[in-house]
């Protein structure tokens, strides 16, 4: 999977109101949460970094016990990216660890189509009030070449006055990872959040990269 692909993740949603935002929007590790009954979201971001730009729209609704997502991906002289995701949990909404699931495919579009089938379980632990922990792990099979795991983690901390922060660290494979801390914030009347984030590879290049991110909700 290519470098600026690694800034991204499908289908990320919100935590219940009364918890913290999801990390979400353009981070790599998803967690264990869903959208309310009925609610959907559109997430979009910029990224640039390691010589690629990359902008990214996902329109996600819930319907049922399942989240929906499609994502479109445009890579500026990199080939585009169509997703279709669906997520759900294990658990109870509300207990204090929950355990979800996510199945995705991929298509792109740069030379031969490449396309991907993605699993990953995510889990989310509440250290209280202003603090979550996500780990993640997966797998990626790709039609036309090796699959590999994916593996993750992330902390997650409420600062106030509609801030949040997250920092985390990912790979795929045994020779792609990377960390990225993010900053959030959630502008009165808890229907749009506005994202800014920073990541780094490790590998031969040592990429480095920029985020800016927005996502809307609604409904519910």
């Amino acid at each position: 999977m290519k470098k600026s692909f690694l800034i991204a993740a499908l289908g990320a949603a919100c935590l219940p109101a009364t918890a913290l935002h999801a990390a979400g929007g353009h981070h790599a590790v998803d967690d264990a949460a869903l959208l309310a009954p009925g609610q959907c979201h559109v997430e979009s971001w910029y990224a640039r970094g390691g010589g690629e730009r990359r902008l990214h729209v996902a329109p996600a609704c819930r319907r049922g016990p399942v989240e929906w997502a499609l994502a479109l991906e445009r890579g500026f002289g990199d080939g585009d990216t169509l997703g279709l995701q669906a997520k759900g949990l294990f658990t109870a909404e509300a207990a204090p660890l929950a355990l979800g699931w996510s199945l995705g495919v991929e298509r792109g579009h740069d030379g031969p189509r490449e396309e991907a089938l993605r699993l990953n379980l995510p889990a989310t632990l509440a250290l209280g009030e202003r603090l979550a922990a996500h780990l993640n792990l997966g797998r990626r099979w790709q039609r036309h070449g090796r699959g590999a795991w994916t593996a993750g983690a992330a902390l997650e901390a409420e600062l106030g006055g509609g801030f949040s922060a997250v920092a985390e660290r990912w790979r795929e494979g045994r020779g792609q990872h990377a960390r990225q801390v993010g900053l959030r914030w959630t502008t009165p009347g808890d229907g749009l959040d506005l994202d800014l984030g920073h990541a780094h590879g490790h590998g031969d290049d040592g990429w480095r990269g920029w985020t800016l991110g927005a996502t809307w909700r609604f409904g519910g």
